[in-house]
């Protein structure tokens, strides 16, 4: 009778102590404290054990949370990092997301609530911020990006355009008169704030995680641009194509003179790139357009000590995306590596790059960077003049 006693006590408190192992559906608020006064807010809807994080226009649904000792985790479906759920109430949950792919534990302090809080904005700011920015930001030395931002309601949409690719879906607002854009995905935490005065400029500072903080100053441009992305990498001898490289499957893939005998692209991306993936959704819908008239390669450089862990990753992204075209392991996440495999241009710039081929084998294009659908007209742009480029090359073929 006394252990029956015992058990029915001991059954009673574990009830009462063990932890949630749910959070309940609907919309929620998520703040990554990136400093001691600088959090990165994100939209969050909770439905079905997923979660769904919102930045902007992009939506990303997280694998189906799990278990996990006396946590909660949610795995990103491309990267390499996932958010922890250490404590669960009603309206509030704490934890912290983790990152894989960076050195040391790398981890940032998570909170998150239910119930949003009142906040009051400037909505002159908002609509002052409208339009293009010439921004320099200070990453050793300045460097220049062009600012594209939206306001709508009492928020703020935009991205930051580089010479190697976008920002991403950056979102926010203005409160009293200092901006605030954001971007998490799961590999990106960035944190963009401002002071914006009234003769159009911006002064402000950006936050990449919790490891890394520039300054930045921007003033209204219509007419701000950049260097033309095709004009960056270029070809600096006649030195031919000529690789072989393992694929996915650990069969050799030859790249040269015989095997290019329709338009090829050769896509030198990063798994762990967001830009990239972009570019490969779009090389996919390509390759669904034009089917066999044209062939697609994608050569990845990725991270991990061996090539085994490398091509687990190409595997894995390759799964994941759907890609329909064959992927080679190219080396090591290093643009030195990957210039090593074609002499014949003058550097690697960024991953991606994107090199167009005719059907003889010569390189009729080579694209540095990429700037994705965040860039609305600029990706439109772009994925119309390449479909112009190949239907080029097939008449010529």
């Amino acid at each position: 009778m006394k252990l029956l006693f015992l058990f029915f006590i001991f059954t009673n408190a574990t009830i009462c102590f063990a932890k949630p192992t749910q959070i309940s559906a609907g919309n929620w608020l998520f703040n990554l404290q990136i400093s001691k006064s600088h959090h990165i807010a994100i939209q969050a809807e909770i439905s079905d054990a997923l979660i769904t994080l919102v930045n902007g226009s992009e939506r990303i649904t997280l694998e189906p949370l799990r278990t996990s000792g006396d946590s909660l985790i949610a795995d990103f479906p491309l990267y390499n990092s996932s958010l922890v759920i250490k404590t669960i109430k009603k309206k509030k949950v704490t934890g912290y997301w983790r990152n894989y792919q960076k050195k040391g534990n790398y981890a940032i302090n998570l909170t998150g609530v239910k119930k949003r809080p009142k906040q009051k904005y400037n909505t002159e700011r908002l609509k002052q911020l409208n339009g293009r920015w010439e921004t320099t930001i200070q990453y050793g030395k300045p460097t220049k990006l062009i600012g594209e931002f939206k306001s709508h309601n009492n928020t703020l949409t935009g991205t930051f355009r580089s010479e190697t690719g976008d920002y991403r879906f950056l979102s926010g607002n203005v409160v009293k008169d200092s901006m605030y854009l954001s971007c998490f995905d799961g590999t990106h935490c960035y944190l963009f704030t401002g002071k914006v005065f009234s003769n159009d400029s911006i002064s402000g500072r950006f936050f990449s995680g919790n490891h890394y903080r520039t300054t930045w100053t921007a003033i209204k441009n219509p007419s701000a641009h950049l260097r033309s992305p095709d004009s960056l990498t270029y070809i600096k001898n006649n030195q031919q194509l000529s690789l072989s490289l393992p694929t996915i499957n650990h069969t050799n893939y030859e790249i040269n003179s015989a095997t290019i005998n329709k338009p090829t692209i050769i896509q030198i991306f990063g798994s762990w790139c967001p830009n990239c993936v972009d570019e490969t959704r779009f090389l996919n819908e390509l390759n669904t357009i034009y089917g066999n008239k044209i062939q697609i390669i994608g050569i990845g450089f990725e991270m991990g000590d061996t090539d085994t862990e490398k091509l687990k990753y190409l595997t894995t992204f390759t799964e994941r995306l759907h890609i329909n075209y064959p992927i080679l392991l190219g080396g090591s996440a290093n643009k030195a590596e990957a210039a090593a495999l074609f002499p014949m241009l003058n550097h690697i710039m960024s991953f991606p790059t994107l090199l167009v081929v005719n059907s003889h084998g010569e390189i009729v294009k080579i694209h540095t960077g990429f700037n994705g659908p965040a860039t609305g007209n600029y990706y439109t742009s772009f994925t119309n003049e390449m479909k112009v480029l190949l239907d080029d090359l097939l008449m010529v073929n």
